[in-house]
């Protein structure tokens, strides 16, 4: 499993990321603000294996502030097993 770093990065209102599944699995992708407060979800449920894209779009989250967020995904395996990666990113408005 892989969990690429958000671009462009920083952004303005829009970004990407990117992430890789050797297996299918459920996965969780979510967007944190400083505070540790869920701000977005960007991908829930089961994926197939492979490459994947999801895009997070702020033009209509406009009360959401300048700074770093940080984004977390969580994928379990059909065998149980877990992978957990986070990486943060920089919004300028």
């Amino acid at each position: 499993f892989s969990l690429g770093q958000n671009f462009p990065n920083p952004f303005n209102s829009e970004t990407a990321i990117r992430f890789a599944l050797e297996a299918r699995g459920e996965v969780e992708l979510v967007i944190y603000n400083l505070s540790g407060q869920r701000v977005a979800v960007l991908a829930e449920g089961w994926h197939p294996a492979g490459r994947h894209e999801v895009r997070w779009d702020l033009r209509a989250r406009q009360e959401l502030a300048s700074g770093v967020y940080f984004y977390r995904i969580v994928v379990t395996g059909d065998d149980k097993n877990t992978f957990t990666s986070s990486k943060k990113m920089l919004l300028l408005k």
